[in-house]
C-alpha cells in the first residue's frame, strides 16, 4: 500500500488539523510506509491542511552536534538531527529557521518570522517567549507522526515553566553564524546529563493528556498520529510537574529517590 499527498492531507483533516492552525510537527517518515513523493509530499500535505493562513513548524535540532567540543551553529549549514522530514523542510526556500544553537525551529507561513523571533536571545531552549511558548499562547497543536511522547519537545518547555530544579546542570559558550555570515555568542544552559534523570519518561504522562481531552488519535498508512492541544496540555501538565518535578521520570523516579537518599 502506498500513500499520496492527498491521502496524508485527508488523514490530517480527519484528525482535526484545520485551516489557520499553528502546527508543530514531530515525525518519522518511515513509520508511514511508502509515501509517493517522500518527505516533500508529507510537507505539502501539512501545508495544505493548515492552508495559506496557517503555520507549519518543525524542530531542526542540533543538540547532538553543537556542544562544548564543537560550539558553532550555522543557520544555513547545520543539519537537523531529528529526521528526514525536518531536514527536507528546513531547506525549502519559503522556510525560516530560528537561531537557537541547539533547539532551533523552522517554520513556514505568514506568521513565521514573528513565531521564531528572538529564540537566540535565551540561554535555555524552551522559555515561554520562545517558539515553544508562542505555540501555547497562539492556541497551537503538536502533531506526532509515527513517534510517541518521547519526541514531544514541548514537554521540555513544561519542565522549564514548572521550575524543575534539576533540569539544567551545565553551561556552555556556544556561537551562532547567521545566514549572512555575522556571528553571535549565545551562552547556553544544557539539559541535565545526570544518568538517573537524563532519560525522562514522557510517554508515562500520555494517560493524563487523554483524561484531560488534550490528545486525539488517527492513522496515516502505518503511522499512528497523535494531535495534542498545546494549551490544554500546558494547563494540565505544568502544575502537575511543578508540584512533583520527578513525575517526568515515570517509573525511573524510584531510582532518583535512591540516588538522592542512599540507604545507610
Amino acid at each position: 500500500m502506498s500513500l499520496s499527498r492527498a491521502d496524508v492531507e485527508r488523514s490530517l483533516r480527519d484528525l482535526g488539523v484545520s485551516p489557520g492552525t499553528v502546527l508543530l510537527v514531530h515525525s518519522s517518515l518511515s513509520s508511514m510506509g511508502w509515501v509517493e513523493g517522500g518527505a516533500d509530499a508529507v510537507i505539502d500535505a501539512l501545508l495544505g491542511a493548515v492552508g495559506p493562513d496557517g503555520l507549519v513548524a518543525v524542530p531542526t535540532h542540533t543538540w547532538s552536534t553543537v556542544h562544548r567540543g564543537q560550539p558553532v551553529f550555522h543557520e544555513a549549514l547545520s543539519p537537523s538531527v531529528v529526521g528526514r522530514i525536518t531536514e527536507t523542510f528546513r531547506l525549502r526556500p519559503e522556510v525560516t529557521r530560528s537561531l537557537h544553537p541547539t533547539h532551533s525551529v523552522a517554520a513556514a507561513g505568514p506568521r513565521a518570522a514573528g513565531f521564531l523571533e528572538g529564540h537566540e536571545g535565551h540561554d535555555t531552549p524552551c522559555p515561554r517567549t520562545s517558539p515553544y511558548g508562542r505555540l501555547v499562547e497562539q492556541g497551537g497543536q503538536v502533531l506526532l507522526i509515527g513517534v510517541g511522547l518521547e519526541r514531544f519537545t514541548l514537554m521540555h518547555g513544561f519542565e522549564e515553566w514548572a521550575g524543575v530544579p534539576w533540569l539544567f546542570n551545565r553551561r556552555e559558550a556556544l556561537w551562532v553564524i547567521r545566514g549572512d555570515g555575522t556571528t553571535l555568542a549565545v551562552p547556553s544552559r544544557r539539559h541535565t546529563d545526570d544518568p538517573v534523570k537524563q532519560e525522562r519518561d514522557f510517554p508515562s504522562l500520555e494517560p493524563v493528556l487523554r483524561e484531560a481531552g488534550a490528545i486525539r488519535y488517527g492513522t496515516a498508512g502505518g503511522a499512528t498520529l497523535r494531535l495534542i492541544d498545546a494549551r490544554r496540555a500546558a494547563d494540565t501538565l505544568v502544575p502537575l510537574i511543578a508540584a512533583d518535578p520527578d513525575i517526568v521520570l515515570g517509573p525511573r523516579r524510584e531510582r532518583a529517590v535512591i540516588s538522592r537518599d542512599p540507604a545507610p
